[in-house]
């Protein structure tokens, strides 16, 4: 049990370099900087997606998002 143990941490340890080596990236020049991505404009679609617009700015509107949010099936995205 311990040898497999061992062994196991062994290969582990061996294996930490590879896995840092494969996560690095190219440096940027001082002269060309990255640049950043635009960001994309959503244009709201459902009424879900209309009331949570309007609630932003409206404090009236928010009793009315609430409710088309319990009223309505929502599907959460987790991976792109």
């Amino acid at each position: 049990m311990r040898r497999r143990e061992f062994v196991a941490a062994a290969l582990a340890v061996g294996a930490l370099p590879a896995t840092a080596f494969a996560q690095t990236t190219a440096p940027l020049t001082p002269d060309v900087p990255a640049a950043a991505p635009e960001p994309q404009t959503i244009q709201p679609t459902t009424p879900l997606e209309q009331a949570f617009v309007m609630a932003l700015t409206d404090p009236r509107m928010r009793p009315i998002f609430r409710r088309y949010l319990v009223d309505s099936s929502v599907v959460l995205a987790l991976a792109a």
